[in-house]
């Protein structure tokens, strides 16, 4: 093991985990969607939040499967 082995495994797990961060707070923030005075804004906001979550969670299992690949493999 590299300390270049090393210092790359350990800047996947920070950005993991960073991206994990960001998907908590896209998750949380759906009460936010009642501030909105009109339906068509709502909808809007929890559509555009929905999508957001997705491509986040998509991301987050992307950084997990590689972080699992480089310590096992």
């Amino acid at each position: 093991m590299t300390s270049a082995w090393l210092l790359n495994a350990i800047g996947l797990y920070a950005t993991t985990v960073g991206a994990l961060l960001i998907l908590t707070q896209l998750l949380s923030s759906r009460r936010y969607a009642d501030d909105f005075r009109t339906p068509d804004a709502k909808h809007s906001f929890t559509m555009h939040l929905r999508r957001l979550a997705i491509a986040v969670g998509l991301l987050c299992l992307w950084f997990v499967t590689q972080d699992v690949a480089v310590l096992l493999l």
